[in-house]
């Protein structure tokens, strides 16, 4: 099965500035064509650093799945309110371009939306 795996940290100097109650998202969607996730996991902010593995039972559509691109680009937010696309003053970070398959894939999550 397709898989994307790594682990999501929080940049050093955003480390004080984290919600108590917020939700973090790690998702990955292709490289090329639509930016509808293709995975997304949903996780308690408080669990970072996380180590996460997306796959196909992750899709949120049995029609867009990771299985069917080459090549992605894992996002992780952060958000304050819970909702999964991103919103001013949510934290977020995103990979460099990386094959399905991989694995050790590091996101630092490292600016603010604005």
């Amino acid at each position: 099965p397709a898989f994307v795996s790594g682990t999501v940290v929080l940049a050093p100097d955003l480390a004080g500035k984290l919600p108590a109650d917020g939700t973090l998202f790690v998702f990955a969607r292709a490289v090329d064509g639509s930016r509808i996730p293709l995975a997304m996991a949903r996780i308690n902010a408080a669990r970072l650093p996380y180590a996460f593995r997306l796959d196909d039972t992750m899709s949120m559509a049995p029609n867009v799945r990771l299985s069917s691109a080459k090549s992605v680009v894992i996002g992780a937010r952060i958000s304050r309110k819970g909702d999964a696309l991103a919103q001013p003053g949510d934290f977020e970070g995103l990979s460099a371009p990386v094959s399905v398959g991989s694995s050790n894939v590091a996101v630092t999550i490292g600016t603010i939306v604005k």
